[in-house]
């Protein structure tokens, strides 16, 4: 088990007791791979891998508290060579709009850009 090592700025002051065992994979799904085939005690990998309908799916998981970390971002654009594309733009518009999408990823952990 981790002590919680915080201080007041919200930070958890880990990085250098616990950077020797880092282990950094080339993107998440092998980050997520390392830690699933225990080939790594713990990671940090997407929550939506590990995560549906407000529960862990196997093993164990923190969920890292928003103040200790900035927004993320994850955004939908519609490129310019899709500009004239009615299904892409009509994709668009159910990514932002459906009660469907707002469902899935509510049930994988993500909020929606307010």
């Amino acid at each position: 088990m981790v002590k919680h090592y915080g201080n007041a700025d919200g930070t958890l002051k880990l990085r250098d007791k616990l950077e020797p065992k880092f282990v950094v994979g080339g993107n998440i799904g092998k980050t997520f791979q390392f830690v699933k085939s225990e080939n790594a005690q713990a990671g940090f990998v997407a929550l939506s891998q590990c995560y549906k309908n407000g529960a862990f799916t196997s093993g164990s998981g923190w969920v890292v508290p928003q103040s200790l970390y900035n927004t993320i971002r994850q955004d939908a654009v519609l490129l310019k060579a899709g500009e004239k594309n009615e299904g892409a733009k009509r994709f668009l518009e159910f990514l932002k709009k459906s009660p469907d999408t707002a469902a899935v990823r509510e049930a994988y952990g993500y909020g929606t850009a307010q």
